[in-house]
């Protein structure tokens, strides 16, 4: 289950997505609106001016770069490229990875390396000795990792690099949400490029995120070489971009500047959000919010009721008011009682944070019996 599923609820604020807070940038728009006069030509199987724009924007090679109709698409690509017998991933994390795998290589073995909560889901040294004991084909890592929001440490990933260079490890790090990762007001940029190892390894991006464009889907990544790029796009099909979203993404880069102030109101709104949540009592004076560390535009937070109840309350009843948040029930090592909510303008979120509250005060936590659980 992916957030956004606006299609078949009943929904007025939907903060299940986590896509820039400030929408479209006006230039994004106008693009858009241009590509219209285009619809009667085919795209540019090339992606030729977008793969230009990106190769001076990033200071790599254009052979190195692959486009794709969003990340999923290079996700599954990879995979066909790869056909990894056997696979890591992180827990929890993104599912559609487990999804693209099984989807290539039904019998793959994958070896999920959990991370540990009271640690805030943190990539830790224990990921180094998996891979070193494991020996997988491919490392599926999430930088900032998705849902909780941590980006990982530098000195912990040139390490993760040299294990990877060990055991002939593809690592591929899926850093979509980076360009809205905030900490101590620094933007990151490209992570791998300038890491001294001799690794194979593919950075994974999208615009979908960044520039609030998740109905363009629009992607990309960056591989360590020519060869393993040429070998994934192989798997790519012709015409995988519209002439709508090769112009979007023009105009994306054209908009970086933009992100200056989207990172402006995250801070300070990520900043309010977990203030907010942390302080909330239940009915029976206790606090039944905790409220993960973030450096990304969305927090994660199990609500302690929900675990108690065996029932995913804080969720349905947002919904019968309109809140769509992300149920996070499904994601490997979490459970019921765990959600993902989206920084979202203030207004927006003082309007979250009041219908929380109303929940949390007509809350009474009840003994947990047989039929509760």
């Amino acid at each position: 289950m992916h957030g956004g599923d606006i299609y078949r609820q009943a929904v007025s604020h939907d903060f299940s997505v986590n896509v820039n807070p400030l929408g479209v940038p006006e230039r994004v728009r106008t693009a858009l609106q241009a590509a219209i006069g285009r619809v009667e030509e085919y795209p540019d199987p090339q992606h030729e001016k977008l793969v230009h724009a990106l190769s001076e924007t990033l200071g790599v090679s254009g052979d190195r770069l692959l486009i794709g109709n969003g990340a999923s698409e290079l996700i599954m690509a990879i995979c066909h490229a790869v056909r990894p017998e056997s696979a890591m991933i992180t827990a929890p994390s993104f599912s559609g990875y487990r999804a693209a795998l099984h989807a290539v290589l039904p019998d793959s073995r994958i070896f999920r390396y959990d991370l540990c909560g009271e640690h805030a889901f943190l990539p830790d040294e224990g990921l180094i000795a998996a891979v070193l004991e494991k020996k997988p084909e491919l490392l599926i890592l999430t930088d900032p990792n998705n849902p909780n929001g941590l980006l990982v440490p530098s000195e912990l990933l040139a390490r993760l690099l040299d294990a990877c260079e060990q055991t002939g490890t593809l690592l591929l790090l899926d850093a979509c949400f980076m360009e809205l990762a905030v900490r101590d007001g620094d933007m990151p940029c490209l992570v791998l490029r300038d890491f001294p190892s001799r690794a194979p390894w593919i950075e994974l991006r999208a615009f979908t995120k960044s520039f609030a464009i998740p109905g363009v889907r629009l992607g990309y990544a960056v591989c360590s070489g020519r060869a393993l790029a040429d070998r994934v796009r192989r798997q790519l099909p012709e015409w995988n971009l519209s002439v709508f979203a090769e112009e979007a993404g023009c105009a994306c880069l054209a908009a970086l500047d933009s992100l200056q102030d989207a990172h402006s109101l995250i801070l300070r709104e990520r900043t309010y959000l977990s203030r907010e949540l942390s302080a909330m009592t239940g009915g029976s004076g206790e606090k039944p919010i905790t409220v993960f560390p973030s450096d990304a535009n969305f927090l994660l937070l199990r609500y302690e009721p929900d675990v108690c109840w065996g029932r995913a309350e804080l969720y349905r009843t947002l919904l019968d008011r309109g809140i769509l948040i992300r149920d996070c029930s499904d994601y490997e090592g979490l459970g019921v009682g765990w959600y993902r909510i989206a920084v979202r303008p203030h207004a927006e979120n003082e309007l979250l944070i009041r219908a929380i509250r109303e929940v949390t005060e007509n809350t009474e936590r009840r003994d947990i019996k047989s039929e509760d659980r």
